[in-house]
């Protein structure tokens, strides 16, 4: 009966850490997925940004290049030039082409960390505080200093963060001869990869 006994406990006893051993491989793949998870989302978001950064900067360019006012050179994945013919504001085409094709579901820009109602706004502004309802927009295309990139890049993230996280921009020179494409990250940074087109 003894040997029954111990039998029995050390069954209970190889079962326990069995299960003790799962229980802690469980919690191991826990803690691996809530780290994991929030940093892919944020690759993603970021992925997202460089992805419309370069689809935005194909439209505007293929516009430019097929007669619609502007002849223009790209610097940055692509190159073209021809003869410049200066439009009457530039940024008012380009925010109304990007809203046209918004209504016709062609292309819509979303920001990935923008907040429900803003996140798909195309924001054209010369002003250098955007209000609070649109807070980062999916796209910002301006005129002020202010959201130069040179200027942007010597911020503080944390001054950017809310206001600018996810937003594509599209800044154009007061006499609209460049215009510098980037994003602002989720941190608040200026993005590494950034388009500079010109009218010369």
């Amino acid at each position: 009966m003894t040997q029954a006994y111990f039998r029995a406990l050390r069954c209970q006893d190889e079962d326990g850490r069995g299960l003790l051993g799962l229980l802690i491989a469980l919690f191991i793949i826990v803690v691996f997925f809530a780290v994991a998870i929030p940093l892919l989302r944020s690759g993603t978001g970021e992925t997202v940004l460089d992805e419309n950064l370069r689809s935005l900067v194909s439209q505007v360019n293929a516009i430019l290049l097929d007669g619609s006012g502007i002849g223009a050179n790209v610097t940055g994945t692509a190159s073209a030039s021809v003869d410049p013919v200066i439009s009457p504001s530039l940024s008012s085409s380009l925010e109304q082409f990007l809203l046209e094709e918004a209504a016709d579901d062609h292309t819509t820009y979303k920001n990935p960390y923008g907040k429900a109602g803003s996140n798909t706004a195309i924001v054209n502004t010369d002003v250098s505080d955007l209000p609070a309802e649109t807070a980062a927009p999916a796209v910002l295309i301006t005129k002020s200093e202010t959201y130069a990139y040179d200027k942007l890049a010597a911020m503080p993230p944390e001054a950017m963060r809310e206001q600018l996280a996810g937003t594509l921009i599209v800044y154009v020179s007061a006499d609209e001869t460049d215009v510098k494409f980037f994003f602002v990250t989720k941190e608040g940074h200026v993005s590494k990869a950034s388009f500079h087109l010109t009218t010369s």
